[in-house]
């Protein structure tokens, strides 16, 4: 499964148009083997489940409730 996020700017006079910030693109992706051993990249480059939930956490979602879909 792969997620991709971007940061955006909404603009609050036409509530269906945005702009994206150019740069801040990102992609999370998770794959489980037959173990159930979870693997974690971002951007391609294998890394921990910490190293994921900071930086979604520093792009302030939230994960305190239990309600990112890849967690």
């Amino acid at each position: 499964m792969r997620v991709y996020f971007q940061d955006i700017l909404d603009d609050e006079d036409e509530p269906d148009y945005y702009e994206v910030v150019p740069g801040t693109q990102f992609e999370i992706s998770r794959t489980v083997n037959r173990q159930s051993q979870s693997t974690y990249r971002i951007n391609g480059n294998e890394s921990s489940f910490k190293e994921v939930c900071e930086l979604l956490s520093k792009k302030g979602i939230d994960l305190e409730h239990n309600r990112f879909l890849i967690l």
